[in-house]
């Protein structure tokens, strides 16, 4: 039966309305897509111009537009633009009260503008209109109660834009607007930590500058007190033949010149940022002997000068030794030291004192050997429970800026804790302070490993040193073997390949072949030939690059006659077959 024309006529309107359905269909499961794949991506995102490429990738054959910006405001009235041209990209101010985007912003809430040159509710302003858009979407970005932005589209045709549209980018900007915030969050952070990282460093620096002159200030008054015993006894010595003024005379250059080294070494120590000598035994009186006369300018000398009486009064007891690092541990004693004359600006008394520790200190710290204390007190100001409590923070003084910035504290803190310690401070206000510094005791010692033997007389030694004194003294004190001295590396080299010594001394720093390159010629050319390599410099000697060189033990100037012998004792142990 035929059909009536009628019926053919809503049959054809019903298949338009399904492709328009379906089409709607389409389109909405491409915006859901969409926005879910934008969110995951824009959630983790804090470059704000990354931000914007996400979201016009992630629009793009989902909405149509010609322009898309994110416009973020900087301040009440002003805004900068990251867009996909040059349309909406410069930095302006926000419309005049009765713009579109005025009103966006004031009334938090979306617009759509079908057609602007007909649009006669908000002002379009001329160079709008020069660049041929006729409709646009904009919606504001809402974080935290605030706008922080908007979000548009623009498109160079009328009427593009539909209500169905916002359903889309409502949640898409939502979630712009809290990647705006905490993409201006981490920025704030970021420089807030990169300045305050400055700051720091700043400060840190400050802290070893005027560390620097408290340690200058020591140091020259210690070394005028060495030049002068070495100048005065040298010259006697020249004056005067008697055999007793010359023992005693050389006994004091002897004893200024360790002296004297040893002050090189600290200044050394001082200049790394973290000490690398290895834990020994250690006499803590002798600790504090050293400290007090490192600081006896910041006790005595400067005090005097502004007519201030400090006293420093000692008591130390008969204590095992400890283990520990004790250029180290010095620098605790001194930090302390210098702490108390500084909470004493009129004078007053400091007593160090050393003794066991309690059996308490043992059952608290876990200790399984005996303990050994330190009691720095004074008579000074004092500090409150607040400041007590932060006194080991680093940066945290009760002093102001002009005297420190409160690093020595957190330091020594550290330094002790290394040392498995425990350091305390008891205070009050007006009475004065005590800092209590608790180490366990030393292991009680196996009696040690048994005296290697020296090389046997007349044992070939070859001396490499760019410096003259250096040669000639090694020369001497090692009289009892068959000694050859060079002056350079290449001239050392020819030697040893003339003589085949057993034992060859090189110094480290010289021009040409250096130490590390005699030392490999050596040892490829005799693997059995010990190698001592020699240095005056501060340098940290890794021990991978000893064995990858072929060095053996090395010597440290300045060095004794004992120190000497003790190094070719220990390389000639391991020729021996009793260990390198």
């Amino acid at each position: 039966m035929p059909r009536k024309k009628g019926q053919r006529r809503n049959a054809q309107e019903l298949e338009a309305e399904l492709r328009i359905s379906a089409e709607a269909l389409r389109r909405s499961n491409a915006q859901l897509a969409a926005l879910n794949s934008a969110v995951r991506v824009l959630s983790g995102l804090l470059d704000m111009k990354e931000l914007h490429t996400t979201f016009v990738e992630h629009i793009r054959g989902v909405i149509p537009f010609d322009h898309a910006a994110v416009s973020l405001l900087e301040d009440e009235r002003h805004f900068r633009h990251l867009a996909t041209d040059e349309v909406v990209t410069a930095p302006g101010i926000i419309g005049e009260a009765g713009s579109a985007t005025d009103w966006v912003i004031q009334r938090r809430q979306p617009m759509i503008r079908k057609d602007l040159l007909t649009d006669s509710q908000f002002r379009v302003s001329d160079r709008t209109r020069s660049t041929g858009i006729r409709s646009d979407i904009i919606v504001p970005l809402v974080s935290r109660g605030r706008v922080v932005g908007t979000l548009s589209l623009a498109s160079y045709q009328p009427g593009v834009y539909q209500e169905t549209d916002l359903e889309f980018l409502q949640p898409l900007a939502d979630q712009i607007a809290v990647s705006v915030d905490n993409a201006r969050l981490y920025r704030d952070l970021s420089r807030a930590y990169d300045d305050l990282k400055a700051m720091q460093a700043q400060v840190v620096e400050s802290e070893k500058l005027r560390a620097l002159a408290e340690m200058a200030g020591g140091v020259a008054h210690n070394f005028n007190n060495l030049l002068t015993g070495i100048l005065g006894y040298a010259q006697l010595l020249q004056m005067d033949s008697d055999a007793t003024l010359h023992t005693q005379g050389l006994e004091v250059i002897e004893r200024s010149a360790r002296e004297g080294a040893r002050i090189v070494r600290e200044m050394q120590e001082f200049s790394r940022a973290q000490s690398e000598r290895a834990f020994e035994r250690i006499d803590l009186n002798r600790v504090v002997q050293r400290s007090l006369t490192a600081t006896e300018s910041s006790w005595k000398d400067k005090p005097a000068s502004r007519r201030v009486a400090v006293k420093v009064q000692t008591s130390l007891g008969g204590i095992p030794s400890v283990e520990g690092d004790e250029f180290a541990l010095e620098k605790v004693v001194s930090n302390l030291i210098v702490n108390a004359v500084e909470a004493m600006p009129q004078g007053g008394t400091i007593t160090v004192e050393t003794g066991l520790a309690p059996d308490r200190w043992m059952e608290s710290a876990g200790a399984s050997v005996p303990g050994v204390a330190l009691r720095v007190s004074d008579t000074g100001m004092g500090m409150s429970e607040e400041e007590r409590e932060r006194i080991f923070q680093p940066f945290f003084t009760t002093k102001g800026p002009q005297i420190g910035h409160g690093l020595g504290l957190s330091v020594a803190y550290g330094v002790v804790l290394r040392h498995r310690g425990r350091i305390e401070v008891a205070s009050e206000m007006g009475k004065g302070t005590a800092f209590t510094v608790w180490l366990p005791a030393a292991r009680a010692s196996d009696g040690g490993t048994p005296a290697s033997p020296l090389p046997e007389e007349g044992t070939r030694v070859l001396v490499v040193d760019d410096d003259g004194l250096t040669r000639e003294l090694l020369s001497r004190m090692l009289k009892m073997y068959r000694v050859d001295t060079a002056e350079s590396g290449q001239q050392g080299l020819a030697l040893f390949e003339k003589g085949r010594h057993e034992v060859v001394i090189t110094d480290l720093g010289m021009p040409g072949l250096n130490g590390w390159d005699v030392a490999r010629t050596v040892r490829q050319a005799a693997s059995e030939a010990r190698v001592i390599l020699m240095t005056g410099w501060d340098v940290a000697i890794e021990d991978q690059q000893v064995r990858e060189s072929g060095v053996d033990g090395v010597l440290r100037k300045p060095f004794d006659i004992r120190q000497v012998q003790l190094v070719l004792a220990q390389v000639w142990r391991g020729r021996t077959g009793g260990g390198a």
